[in-house]
């Protein structure tokens, strides 16, 4: 890493504990100047351990770890894309670090009262009317990297739509339009597989 006033710390990429690198961490950003605080405890997995705890987690696979990051790479700038024609309010493209889906949201401007007993999470989430659109590298519930699409709250019907391309299907269980990733790495032009995919999902949505 390195900081706007020129200080470099390196920190080795490898096996090793989730506790072990959280350590060496946070002691790098000490050294550097950038002392840090931040929340240990991992959001929306299973069983989540504290960083500074988990001696469980320790596999790193660099060959892997490259795909998905050149994956990430190539869907960011479709999404960019597809969020540069939208004339509203907008998120910018996050990659969110709980369930480590890379997504963006449209804003219709239209204020919600989060559900009775949200969790933070939601409070924040739940707050406005929104169409959100992402790539997902997918848990129990879906095993297998997808992209996705939905709006909040759903319209009625909205599961019945037709979305573009014709390997994306509504999930009941997540409630939202999936389109494997692997439909689109193979498709004949992937770029425009997934355009289709979010605008017709976000069409759908809003009506």
């Amino acid at each position: 890493m390195r900081t706007a006033r020129g200080a470099v710390e390196r920190i080795a990429l490898e096996p090793r504990p989730v506790a072990d690198f959280y350590a060496e961490l946070m002691r790098a950003l000490d050294a550097a100047g950038v002392p840090t605080k931040i929340t240990e405890q991992p959001q929306e997995v299973p069983d989540p351990i504290p960083f500074s705890e988990d001696t469980v987690h320790g596999s790193y696979e660099p060959e892997w770890v490259n795909r998905f990051w050149r994956v990430l790479v190539s869907v960011d700038r479709v999404m960019k894309e597809h969020r540069a024609a939208f004339r509203g309010r907008v998120s910018l493209v996050n990659m969110w670090w709980g369930s480590l889906d890379l997504a963006y949201t449209r804003f219709s401007g239209r204020e919600l009262e989060p559900p009775p007993g949200a969790d933070v999470i939601t409070r924040y989430g739940a707050d406005a009317e929104q169409s959100c659109a992402g790539f997902w590298p997918g848990d129990g519930r879906l095993q297998e990297p997808a992209f996705f699409a939905y709006t909040y709250p759903k319209p009625d019907g909205t599961e019945d739509a037709k979305v573009e391309p014709a390997a994306a299907r509504w999930n009941t269980e997540l409630g939202e339009f999936i389109l494997p990733y692997e439909a689109v790495r193979t498709a004949p032009d992937p770029r425009r597989a997934l355009l289709d995919f979010f605008e017709t999902a976000y069409r759908a949505g809003a009506g």
